[in-house]
């Protein structure tokens, strides 16, 4: 009998928890009221009657400059031992591509395990986060130049246009529903008189940056901040100082900033003793190649062709014709093509880190 690879259903419900608790768990079987989060589609490659693999998949959009991009965002990826090596994982990800692009899935992204195994599959690494650790006295000493405040938790909200600025500044950010904001916040589902387990701190009125922060108990320990962004430079700096107060009791701070670091660039005091470091890596790939470009924005006339080789979805490869339009770009089909792509560089240059002139 051949593997179905279908969307789950409440059916498989036992099968499908004892697959996963020999993949992501100890074995042990589930508790009776245990469900698979709601928040996220879940997909199962069936033998019969019994769960081999499966995958989950998030819902939310990617943001590129002006442009919005519905995403697929893949997580919990398994197969169980006994039946690895034999083409499951591969069949799962080749479904979760056709079936995101036949739902109008433009872009797909997932933090990976391996990098070299999703490449076969199309994805690749774009762009990349620094994680900073900061011993106390080597945090910069600043005076802020805005008014640093603690949220109320009704007042959590101020924060969002201030990380919209942030994001549309770079590449690849997701435009977070109520959902993924109170994942950021630590949102208290079971207790009635605690909302959020995360302080929020905001620099400015209107905010322009913030510091979400789950505070260490002990002193003499290091600090994390769950995230750090700001729409001004005056902003960043105001929580740096904010950062150094932070850390008064501890022994340092550690906290995440994209590619363009300010504090790598500018604020640096020794990394011999500090560590920057990358971690983390995500992926990414272009479901749908004219969609995607339809989706920039540009102020200046433009007008070239392309093609991109997708051994995996045909229909991506083209050539396109891509033009500017009122400040839309519009795609069409064309007979050659000035640039050639594989379907990993052209994703890369797409959200632009690494740049087209460097893919």
């Amino acid at each position: 009998m051949p593997i179905e690879i279908r969307p789950y259903t409440p059916a498989d419900r036992e099968s499908v928890f004892k697959a996963m608790t020999v993949v992501y768990g100890d074995g042990s079987p589930p508790e009776p009221e245990d469900e698979l989060p709601s928040q996220r589609s879940h997909f199962v490659a069936m033998d019969g009657d019994v769960c081999v693999g499966f995958f989950a998949e998030f819902h939310f959009d990617t943001l590129r400059g002006a442009g919005t991009l519905a995403t697929g965002g893949l997580a919990m990826v398994g197969v169980v031992p006994e039946r690895r090596h034999t083409g499951v994982g591969g069949d799962l990800m080749r479904y979760a591509l056709h079936d995101m692009r036949r739902r109008g899935k433009v872009i797909a992204s997932l933090y990976p395990f391996a990098e070299s195994y999703y490449r076969q599959f199309g994805y690749e690494v774009c762009g990349f986060r620094l994680k900073i650790t900061c011993p106390k006295s080597y945090l910069p000493k600043l005076k802020p130049p805005l008014a640093i405040r603690r949220l109320k938790w009704e007042e959590f909200d101020q924060i969002k246009p201030c990380y919209e600025v942030f994001a549309r500044s770079r590449s690849g950010l997701a435009e977070r529903d109520g959902y993924l904001w109170d994942r950021l916040f630590g949102k208290k589902s079971k207790s009635p008189t605690l909302a959020y387990e995360k302080t929020v701190y905001a620099a400015g009125d209107p905010v322009e940056a913030y510091a979400v922060v789950s505070h260490a108990v002990d002193f003499h320990v290091e600090q994390s901040v769950s995230e750090l962004a700001w729409s001004s430079a005056k902003g960043y700096e105001s929580m740096l100082t904010l950062m150094r107060s932070l850390a008064a009791n501890k022994s340092g701070l550690r906290w995440y900033e994209p590619s363009d670091s300010p504090f790598y660039f500018r604020h640096l005091a020794s990394s011999a003793l500090g560590e920057v470091l990358l971690e983390k890596t995500i992926m990414y790939r272009i479901l749908n190649v004219p969609a995607a470009l339809s989706a920039l924005r540009t102020s200046v006339d433009v007008e070239f062709t392309l093609s991109v080789s997708d051994p995996e979805i045909p229909e991506n490869e083209g050539p396109w014709r891509v033009r500017s339009l009122d400040r839309q770009i519009a795609v069409e089909t064309a007979t050659t093509a000035d640039l050639q792509f594989d379907i990993r560089s052209f994703t890369q240059a797409y959200l632009g880190q690494p740049s087209i002139d460097d893919v």
